[in-house]
């Protein structure tokens, strides 16, 4: 759902695109690493753009691209906000990540499975889309070495 989300919110601001290419490296550094390899072979200089769904698949990514020394721009971006993934984006290995609240999103999880183990219901404070998804606010961080630290 995140990739599909990314793309149709790059439609629906105009940006064009060609989805090339999509696999699954379960949330892994090094399955992400084989997976951008295989679509460099696949699709020579074609690639500007690869999302990831977490950070740790943009650096393996981002790991492949610096050892095949592709010397073209390829945006790499992922998501969580890791510090590894953060540290990335600060010196232009990732091109962005989307982090969350994690304060809010942690204080959220830690009551509704406090709820749960009590058998008493969900906090009515916090709102679920859909009776099951807890959406918390996110943002996007876009660096280089002027990037702020928070």
């Amino acid at each position: 759902m995140r990739t599909e989300w990314a793309i149709q919110t790059l439609r629906e601001g105009k940006v064009p695109l060609e989805k090339l290419a999509g696999g699954i490296a379960n949330w892994e550094r090094s399955q992400a690493a084989a997976l951008t390899g295989q679509w460099l072979g696949e699709f020579p200089n074609q690639i500007e753009l690869i999302i990831c769904n977490n950070d740790d698949m943009a650096l393996g990514a981002a790991d492949t691209l610096g050892r095949l020394e592709i010397l073209r721009p390829v945006c790499v971006v992922g998501i969580d906000g890791t510090p590894e993934g953060m540290e990335a984006v600060k010196t232009g290995r990732m091109f962005a990540t989307v982090r969350i609240d994690d304060v809010l999103y942690g204080r959220a999880m830690i009551r509704m499975a406090a709820s749960l183990a009590m058998g008493e219901s969900l906090p009515e404070d916090i709102p679920l889309e859909d009776g099951t998804y807890f959406r918390c606010p996110s943002y996007p961080v876009v660096g280089g070495p002027e990037m702020d630290e928070n």
